[in-house]
């Protein structure tokens, strides 16, 4: 019980209020009290004033004290104390309570004490509410007020929290029973009853909650039941094959069929159909889960298109179906998509297609772009789909013949649109569908123009990225890392051609000697011609499909270190004074030509190795082999 949460709401709201109450009411009697004696003893002082007077005049009138205890007593009656008059040898003569008359005043009295004076000399001492021999004098009054005081405000607190546990157990129970109903409704989750429900009449926290784990219900609700078609969806794809293989094998075995090339050439289909349906399985899983591998390229959409166009034709001229690519539009630039997974989406949807037309129909393939984004349609102008059977044409092994039905041939595992769909996605784009029935079916691919960037993995798991494909727009620090890389590629190369030019320099100045030439060598200045050289060689060398890469700036870093490593180890040397020397002589013409071929040769070698280190680097070499494009011939 202690571990219930209402309990522990009550019992922390008990806490406070007890602190609060207990706080409350300390602090309401120190004042009362405080207050109260404030009063007391002003009034006090105003009776004593009288008293004094009074007595004063008294002995003013007698000189002496006798008789004086009916005074005492009707001026203690009205001060509300006890009085003790002694005289002025300490000798007690008046006491309102007649206990200490004709007694010597104790040195151990406390108290107020009031001197009574006549005509300017002391003539006795007035003692109020004395303490007599160590006791308390006591003020029954204020005592009594007191008292009643704290009478009324202990049964107060007592109420106030009896009252306050009483709101705090509703409020407690009030409180925890969403949760409460939500662990049971979780527990009866787990159980397996998936039907279980949360009412949301709290607001608040709560209510989001439990609206929270209702949709939650109601997504596990339907993740179970599209297990379940699928579980029965896939039964029922394994077993048509399969009963297929088994009466033809059974019907060998009895002799009933014998052997022959057409009977092993069935059963091989009915094979090669249940491997196409778990190689689709697998596909599938795999796009759901977002762990697809794609091997990005810069591909011309168009041209891929046209290309698996003409794989079908010969299939919609079987079926006496037109098949043609829209004309024009503008030419969209080269866009990164893998082009064996976006073929097979582009085959699936034209099978579909071809397989729900009638002879003589239409079927019409676009390419086209807008707000960013490149567009394919596959529009046909067979029996379209039924608007009840729109919403589950995704929906693997759907069998609504309008529109999933397997095709004509037997060679449909139901998951072509399903696939379709999710490998789009991986791609970052969406695939919808537009139907009339009677009139035909589009369905339509729509896929970012940016698309090198590949859709987040599942659980967090980073995203694959081709680095020599990533365009530098969106991955500067790639860019970064390349430039550096390149750079250190560059000052490698640098000291490569450093070598080498120092052999070349130590044999022009031989020879510009023996010419006798006064000879003035700058290894620096050579270094920068090499990296000049280098640069124009990494301009002029082909980009694939005139996109800036990533690795291209790697590789442009090669200039960059040569011509550091040129300016740090760049040496001179010094000849004797002699003829001048000029570029056109052989003695230096031909060295500076070698040194320039092999600055451009080192620089481009270091072009080649900057682009294998960047990849490597960044750990492209795990990505997976390149699909060939499908060609129709």
């Amino acid at each position: 019980m202690l571990s219930r949460l209402w309990f522990r709401l009550l019992i922390g709201t008990s806490l406070v209020l007890l602190v609060t109450l207990g706080a409350v009411v300390v602090l309401v009697n120190r004042a009362v009290t405080s207050s109260f004696q404030d009063y007391v003893e002003d009034q006090q002082s105003t009776r004593v004033q009288r008293v004094e007077s009074i007595l004063s005049r008294y002995y003013g009138r007698n000189r002496e004290w006798t008789n004086v205890d009916g005074t005492i007593q009707s001026m203690a009656d009205l001060v509300g104390e006890r009085l003790v008059l002694a005289d002025a040898q300490g000798r007690v003569v008046a006491d309102s309570q007649n206990t200490l008359v004709d007694q010597p005043v104790g040195e151990d009295w406390r108290g107020r004490r009031v001197s009574i004076r006549s005509s300017e000399s002391a003539v006795g001492t007035l003692y109020i509410s004395p303490t007599v021999g160590g006791g308390r004098a006591v003020d029954t009054r204020g005592q009594l007020f007191l008292q009643t005081l704290n009478a009324y405000l202990g049964w107060a607190a007592a109420a106030g929290l009896l009252a306050a546990l009483a709101l705090s157990v509703g409020l407690a129970r009030w409180l925890a029973s969403p949760l409460e109903a939500l662990t049971r409704a979780v527990r009866q989750l787990e159980r397996g009853e998936l039907e279980q429900r949360i009412a949301t009449s709290v607001g608040g926290e709560v209510g989001a909650l439990a609206e929270a784990f209702n949709s939650f219900a109601a997504s596990l609700a339907r993740v179970e039941q599209l297990r379940r078609n699928m579980v029965t969806d896939i039964a029922h794809e394994l077993r048509t094959p399969l009963a297929s293989i088994q009466g033809y094998l059974e019907a060998i075995q009895d002799g009933v069929v014998q052997p022959d090339g057409e009977t092993l050439d069935t059963i091989h289909r009915e094979l090669m159909q249940l491997t196409r349906l778990v190689d689709d399985l697998q596909v599938l899983s795999l796009a759901e889960a977002r762990q697809l591998s794609l091997d990005r390229e810069e591909v011309d959409l168009r041209e891929l298109v046209e290309w698996e166009v003409r794989a079908f034709r010969p299939q919609a001229a079987a079926r006496q179906i037109e098949l043609a690519v829209a004309s024009g539009g503008s030419r969209l630039p080269p866009l990164g998509v893998d082009p064996g997974r976006m073929a097979q989406v582009l085959g699936d949807l034209l099978r579909n297609a071809l397989a729900h037309t009638p002879a003589g129909g239409r079927v019409q393939v676009g390419v086209t772009s807008d707000d960013g984004h490149a567009r394919i349609s596959v529009a046909d102008s067979g029996v379209g789909i039924a608007p009840d059977d729109l919403e589950h044409v995704f929906e693997r092994f759907y069998r609504a013949d309008k529109a999933r039905s397997r095709h004509g041939d037997g060679s449909g595992t139901g998951l072509g649109l399903t696939i379709a769909r999710e490998l789009v996605r991986a791609h970052g784009g969406s695939l919808s569908v537009a139907s009339e029935l009677g009139k035909g079916t589009r369905f339509s691919i729509s896929l970012p123009m940016n698309g090198h960037v590949e859709p987040p993995a599942a659980d967090g798991a980073p995203a694959e990225l081709s680095p020599t494909r990533s365009v530098v727009h969106g991955h500067w620090k790639l860019a970064a890392v390349g430039m550096m890389i390149g750079a250190l590629c560059g000052a490698i190369a640098g000291v490569v051609e450093t070598l080498m030019t120092s052999a070349l320099l130590r044999g022009t100045q031989g020879l510009a000697e023996l010419a006798g030439y006064a000879v003035l060598i700058d290894g620096g200045v050579f270094a920068a011609v090499g990296a000049i050289a280098a640069l124009l060689a990494s301009v002029a060398a082909p980009i694939p499909r005139g996109t800036l890469t990533a690795a291209h700036i790697a590789r442009g870093g090669v200039p960059l270190g040569i011509l550091l490593v040129g300016l740090l180890v760049g040496y001179r040397w010094n000849g004797l004074s002699g003829k001048e020397w000029s570029l056109d002589a052989p003695e230096v013409l031909y060295p500076l030509a070698i040194i320039l071929g092999a600055s451009a040769l080192v620089a481009i070698l270091g072009w080649f190795a900057a682009s294998a280190a960047f990849e490597h680097a960044v750990g492209s070499g795990s990505r997976p082999a390149r699909r060939a494009l499908p060609l129709a011939l």
